[in-house]
């Protein structure tokens, strides 16, 4: 099936959220078989049908998320060792960290996490924890979301669609945007700084959305009231003409992002979480549109408090990027209520202060220990509507 990328204007995609039984069987088989997992490996049984007292009921709960969170724990230390020993990389399938940053994040995250687990385990049995929200719900969170993001989003599998000359499609594994990807460790320096500006209830547009994946960061670290993901590259890059022929009106790659697909699917690893302690994405997703991140006719119809995006550098823009920058952060400065948050490369921002003039500009470097991986120091940039 070749699913819609739609939008929605309610603020959430709560009720419209694609499902993996959305895509067709191949795909939907690839999209877990990519990932290494298999959810019913990792799910504990469903609780009995006979009728339990209160007490009864409730430690089934305890048991069922105590069962369901070891098996994860268990996982995530397998994954841990297979993808330190492996080798090479790169655009291959699967899980190969080019960033020990990333791989130091989901080591931590998992070792926190197992600690918290065990120290849990034995409150229980000591009888000091009767029911789940005993639990240290909120940092098992926190270390649960670290550990998923700090692997896919990045390094893992991801999907894009493309088309053949009469404009028939094809799911294809996009290598593109998960290369051109920055590690999850910049995302994760950031938090801090961007929670000082954008607050609780904010809406935001990512306006060079690409793959999707940085908007599903902010759904599960920022505390807004919805991201609308925008890129050029959302739609099929043909349409009907008058005879009914598919036909090109202008675009000239044959490629479209599947955001859909990709959140789809790191939505099913959370979800092999204790269902306390998985975020739902997607109730944080506005909906996805295709615009120029230079004009934003599409997305300036919607009520935006922050204009936000990780702008194309390097070999993903070989040219005039930094102009590109400059339309994109006027007009979204233009169309958003609070300003726009840009994060880019450290040498662009003198020219960037030239070009806006007096316009304040908030700085914040989330590259101060480069790894080998990346050595080009990367910066956000915060400009406030005044």
């Amino acid at each position: 099936m070749n699913t819609a990328i739609t939008l929605t204007k309610s603020g959430s995609m709560k009720n419209s959220v694609p499902q993996i039984s959305d895509f067709d069987g191949v795909a939907r088989e690839n999209m877990l078989e990519a990932l290494s997992f298999n959810g019913s490996k990792y799910m504990s049984a469903p609780y009995p049908a006979e009728k339990l007292t209160n007490e009864q009921l409730e430690q089934q709960r305890v048991n069922h998320f105590v069962k369901r969170l070891a098996n994860f724990v268990d996982y995530a230390n397998l994954l841990f060792f297979e993808i330190r020993d492996k080798k090479g990389g790169g655009d291959g399938v699967g899980y190969v960290i080019d960033f020990p940053d990333d791989l130091k994040i989901f080591d931590e995250s998992r070792m926190e996490l197992a600690r918290l687990l065990e120290r849990g385990r034995f409150s229980h049995r000591m009888g000091e924890i009767q029911n789940v929200e005993d639990f240290n719900l909120s940092e098992m969170k926190d270390c649960c979301v670290r550990m998923v993001l700090s692997v896919f989003a990045k390094h893992g599998f991801r999907w894009g669609e493309t088309y053949d000359e009469s404009g028939v499609p094809s799911i294809k594994p996009d290598y593109e945007s998960r290369r051109f990807t920055l590690g999850y460790y910049k995302h994760h320096k950031a938090q801090e700084y961007l929670s000082q500006y954008i607050k609780s209830g904010d809406t935001v547009a990512d306006v060079f959305a690409g793959s999707g994946i940085g908007g599903a960061i902010m759904a599960c670290h920022l505390n807004i009231e919805c991201v609308y993901l925008s890129d050029l590259r959302y739609d099929s890059p043909f349409i009907e003409n008058s005879e009914g022929r598919a036909v090109r009106p202008g675009r000239e790659d044959l490629f479209r992002y599947r955001p859909d697909m990709n959140l789809v699917a790191l939505q099913a690893v959370f979800d092999l979480l204790p269902h306390e302690l998985a975020p739902n994405i997607f109730s944080k997703i506005g909906g996805f549109i295709e615009d120029d991140a230079t004009k934003l006719d599409k997305v300036g119809s919607l009520d935006i408090d922050w204009v936000i995006g990780e702008v194309p550098f390097g070999k993903n823009c070989p040219v005039g990027c930094q102009e590109l920058l400059k339309d994109a952060v006027v007009k979204g400065l233009e169309i958003s209520n609070k300003g726009v948050i840009f994060l880019m490369p450290s040498e662009w921002i003198p020219k960037l202060k030239t070009d806006l003039g007096s316009l304040s500009v908030l700085i914040e470097n989330v590259t101060p220990n480069l790894s080998k991986a990346n050595k080009r120091a990367m910066n956000y940039v915060c400009i406030k509507n005044s």
